[in-house]
């Protein structure tokens, strides 16, 4: 019974609708609320080109204790920061903050490629109220767009501020008609001009709208797209600008939209972004089913599944392995897709035998041999992929507490079997063993991590010499620990944060090796809450494990390393500058590998990656809730070169 509800798995997914790649191309987002500047450069990273933040207007007695206003200045100062501002903080950033930042020779260069995009949306002020802290507002802005401007100019800078918040000339707000431009407004449907939609009058300022900028109302998260779209999406359609809808952080609303968005068949050249609080590869994973710029697919039939393992089959395009084990019966399925993220279709199935509990998969092609490996508990069963499926070519037995097995080559006739096991004495162990494609294997090398406690989970990958592995502490963190295998032996040890179940994946790509790790149990940095709050700043946040938070850690080995060797660094955050990390869904039993493709003719790198969905909606950290399913789920995503 199990064995046929893995055959017709992804038979089921190839019955999704055909969607154009005009309109999915154009689904995007803006992050929301980004006040701490200390998450720029990691965003910038990330592939980040169009965010917001949120300049409020204080008076000089409030700004005089701030710790990063340069001098008590008469006006006030404009702090960033999305609630208002209290006096007990001290450490605001600042507009003049976001001058420095972009005139700083370290980050020009993210500066000098695709436009980036920033929205200032102005609070805590009524402007054309004819009141000083109006008139000192208007002076302050007037005083950062001209440095911005001549910034900008001066430094060749590729950056668009657009205007937001209290500083959009709406008919309450006429005095700023003709204030700073030729920087342009966005427009919100049910509170701005509604002649804007349609009309460019000067004289009314009706020209300055040119970014329709809808957001999601609780009740009904698309009424207002709907409303947009029965009018045309007005004179906005068809312009340079993208729309904007923000700013839903559950995936459930997120897919209503861009169902209804796409569904409408009209697409905006220039983008649909969501505006977001989450982290931009959380927004790229819930729509992936409906940009088709990234997987996330429920598994059908998979609830009754204990483990479920899917990777890429190297050296073909497209094509998945899957391995599943339900009631003691291990079965596999091999599928395929016409282009990267569409959905795949069953090529062939089978069932595989004498196999305990399911603990890896991996697979590696060593000149036109493909081979995987596949572990349980106590040995590493060796297949040969052949026309008719997998063939079982070797085994090796009676190891004992197998967390992951890793292939990789070793010399031209010879592949290296990389496998971690717990250990009461050492921890964990890694051992290497030589397999020659026709069959003998041979113990190579044995290594003992000598960590406290016998590991519960881990995973490790290979480069050369050195060997990273990635492992739960008793108190749920995520650690690495990294050696060479030359003599002597080089230890290193680094706390990466709150976590369990870590998986890894390394990959040699573009003249440079990467490593992406995932784990779940983690902390969501970006959040509603965490971005907007005025007590803490989103970097000083305290970490703590939250259930079913599935985290991604993401560099280059240069990367990773310098976060080794910084032992006084804290957890790993959204904040780092060497690593990319984030929130990506929401699960358990996270399973990761990374491959190259090609994505509309280009070469790229993936992540594939399967877990074990969440039964319910309940969003413990406000981080944004997957959309329930009992069963597992199929994410991917491309990750940005570094």
């Amino acid at each position: 019974m199990k064995v046929t509800c893995l055959l017709s798995l992804f038979i089921l997914l190839s019955s999704s609708q055909t969607i154009t790649s005009d309109i999915t191309d154009t689904i995007g987002y803006q992050v929301h609320s980004w006040n701490d500047l200390r998450e720029w450069q990691q965003g910038f990273r990330k592939g980040v080109r169009w965010m917001k933040i949120d300049p409020a207007y204080e008076e000089v007695n409030f700004c005089q204790n701030q710790t990063r206003v340069a001098s008590h200045d008469p006006r006030g100062c404009l702090l960033l920061n999305h609630d208002d501002p209290i006096e007990s903080r001290t450490d605001y950033f600042t507009l003049n903050d976001v001058l420095n930042f972009i005139s700083e020779p370290s980050n020009r260069h993210f500066f000098q490629g695709d436009e980036i995009h920033i929205a200032l949306c102005f609070k805590n002020i009524t402007p054309c109220d004819g009141s000083l802290d109006s008139q000192n507002w208007e002076s302050l802005v007037d005083e950062f767009f001209n440095n911005a401007v001549e910034a900008i100019s001066s430094l060749n800078l590729s950056i668009e501020f657009i205007l937001d918040g209290a500083a959009t000339p709406n008919p309450n707000r006429l005095c700023l008609k003709d204030k700073w431009r030729p920087w342009i407004s966005t427009w919100i449907p049910y509170s701005d001009a509604w002649g804007a939609l349609f009309a460019d009058f000067e004289y009314e300022a009706f020209d300055r709208f040119q970014i329709l900028n809808m957001p999601v109302w609780d009740q009904d998260s698309t009424i207002v797209l709907r409303s947009m779209a029965d009018l045309d999406y007005g004179k906005f359609l068809g312009n340079s600008y993208p729309f904007l809808n923000w700013e839903p952080s559950d995936q459930l609303p997120i897919q209503q939209v861009a169902q209804l968005y796409i569904s409408e068949q009209t697409p905006q050249q220039a983008g649909f972004r969501f505006a977001i609080n989450i982290d931009p590869v959380q927004l790229e994973v819930y729509v992936g089913s409906q940009s088709r710029k990234a997987w996330n697919f429920q598994i059908p039939n998979s609830g009754n599944y204990d483990r479920m393992f899917l990777i890429p089959i190297p050296g073909i395009q497209h094509d998945v392995l899957m391995v599943g084990q339900a009631q003691d019966v291990t079965s596999y399925s091999i599928s395929s897709s016409s282009n990267l993220f569409e959905p795949l279709f069953n090529l062939k199935s089978g069932t595989l035998g004498n196999l305990g509990e399911l603990t890896s998969l991996s697979a590696f092609k060593l000149n036109d041999t493909t081979l995987t490996a596949i572990s349980d508990t106590q040995h590493v069963a060796i297949f040969k992929l052949k026309d008719a499926g997998l063939v079982e070519t070797s085994k090796i037995a009676s190891i004992g507490s197998i967390l992951d097995v890793k292939l990789g080559a070793h010399n031209d006739s010879t592949i290296s079997v990389w496998v971690l096991t717990g250990d009461a004495s050492c921890g964990g162990i890694v051992s290497q063993y030589l397999f020659q494609v026709e069959n003998h294997v041979t113990l190579e090398n044995r290594y003992c991590l000598g960590l406290p406690s016998k590991l519960l989970s881990g995973s490790l990958v290979s480069h050369g010499n050195q060997i990273y592995v990635f492992w739960e502490d008793p108190s749920s963190h995520v650690w690495i620990s990294t050696w060479n295998g030359v003599s002597p032996v080089k230890f290193g040890h680094k706390k990466l944060g709150v976590g369990s179940k870590p998986s890894a994946s390394l990959l040699e790509f573009g003249g440079k090796t990467y490593i992406l790790e995932v784990h779940t149990g983690g902390f969501c940095w970006n959040t509603a809450y965490r971005n907007k709050r005025a007590n803490v700043s989103l970097c000083d946040s305290t970490p703590v494990s939250i259930p079913n938070v599935l985290i991604y850690n993401y560099g280059t080995l240069d990367d990773w390393q310098h976060v080794v060797n910084n032992t006084d660094m804290g957890d790993v955050s959204s904040c780092n500058v060497h690593l990319l990390h984030g929130m990506y869904d929401m699960g358990t039993q996270p399973h990761m590998t990374v491959f190259p493709a090609v994505y509309h003719q280009t070469q790229v790198m993936v992540a594939m990656e399967v877990h074990r969905g969440i039964e319910s909606s309940v969003d413990e950290g406000g981080c944004g809730s997957a959309i329930p399913y009992e069963g597992y789920i199929m994410d991917g995503w491309i990750l940005p070169f570094l």
